[in-house]
């Protein structure tokens, strides 16, 4: 059973790292409680120089069953289990330790602190924790000089007038919960005291977890706003490059509304020159005509003028005669025996001539039309 003990207890090493830093926490949050106090509390064994006995190992000597009644461990003391506390006697005992250490401090000649954690078997029975008193035993360490000197400076240091019992008393009632106030009352005074200790470590974990989490918070806080300016600050530049975009737009349309403006112009100018061109095709076909016209127009008015007739005539007169002339020679050849000398043309049979033709022309003009 005892090697069984043995391999399920923490290392000596760990329990001083663990204590150590537990008794650091316990010193920053209660600086007016002196060194040996909070060594009893945490369930360390504190060596008298005086008596030259542990002072929270049970005692015959009557004298000294205040000051180990204060701070004892419950697995050093197997009577202790029966005892029932009040937070009155509580405020009391811690305030009597707290008036006892700091009234006539004693240099400390060694400080022992056992292997067993705080809080471990406080259930168990008292059967268990004799063989772990029996296991236990001789395995102390041995703070150095340098421990003493800090031991005992510390334990100069003055107390503020927090170490009353009333004082206590409230310190104890605040941090127990109300609902648990009726088992609180059933437990022994290191029991209690183990309970405090456990809520103050849990407190302490607590505030370190929120401590981590808010310090994250603030990390994660500047991250977004470093986030958030460099996002101001690519907004803006998108801002930027938006308005320089819409600039060289607005341009853009103005120069396609000169272009549009232009061409637009051009199919005007385009249009006007093909109704020009149209015009000036129509008037030349129109002079064209009235050329035509007027050639018509003056050989119908030479062809009626006096001029026209008399050279018709005179060309036709010449005509004739030559023609006559020529005949005659044709007659003096084959008929010499004629004589052609007085012959003229008979201007009368002439006329009638002509007559007869008007009137057969006139004929058939009249049978077209009816026809």
């Amino acid at each position: 059973m005892n090697k069984l003990g043995k391999k399920e207890s923490p290392s000596r090493d760990d329990s001083i790292v663990c204590l150590g830093s537990f008794r650091t926490e316990l010193r920053r949050l209660l600086p007016h409680i002196p060194d040996l106090t909070l060594l009893r509390w945490t369930g360390g064994k504190v060596l008298d120089p005086i008596l030259d006995n542990y002072l929270n190992v049970p005692s015959s000597n009557p004298s000294s069953e205040s000051c180990s009644d204060s701070s004892q461990p419950v697995e050093l003391e197997s009577d202790a289990m029966s005892k029932r506390v009040s937070f009155k006697k509580i405020g009391e005992k811690l305030g009597k330790a707290a008036g006892a250490s700091s009234g006539t401090p004693v240099p400390a000649k060694g400080v022992v602190i056992g292997d067993k954690r705080p809080g471990e078997s406080i259930t168990s029975s008292p059967s268990k924790k004799s063989k772990a008193d029996d296991g236990s035993k001789g395995k102390g360490v041995v703070i150095g000089p340098e421990a003493k000197k800090k031991a005992t400076s510390s334990s100069k240091a003055p107390t503020i007038p927090t170490s009353a019992p009333s004082v206590a008393e409230k310190l104890l009632r605040g941090v127990i919960p109300p609902a648990d106030k009726e088992k609180v009352e059933k437990l022994t005074l290191d029991q209690t005291a183990t309970k405090l200790f456990h809520v103050i470590g849990q407190a302490l974990v607590l505030g370190s977890s929120l401590a981590v989490r808010s310090r994250e918070a603030r990390e994660q806080a500047s991250l977004q706003e470093g986030r958030a300016a460099s996002m101001e600050t690519e907004i803006a530049h998108l801002q930027k490059v938006a308005a320089n975009l819409e600039q060289q737009l607005a341009e853009s349309h103005a120069r396609e509304q000169q272009a549009n403006d232009e061409l637009a112009k051009a199919k005007s100018d385009r249009d006007l020159l093909s109704d020009k061109f149209e015009r000036s095709g129509m008037l030349v076909n129109e002079l064209r005509e009235a050329l035509n016209k007027s050639k018509e127009f003056a050989v119908e008015e030479f062809k009626s003028s006096s001029e026209f007739m008399m050279a018709v005539e005179d060309s036709a007169s010449k005509y004739f005669s030559e023609g006559f002339n020529f005949c005659k020679v044709q007659l003096r050849r084959h008929h010499p025996d004629l004589d052609l000398e007085g012959t003229v043309v008979d201007q009368d049979l002439l006329a009638e001539q002509d007559e007869a033709e008007e009137e057969n022309d006139k004929e058939k003009t009249g049978r077209a039309r009816g026809g």
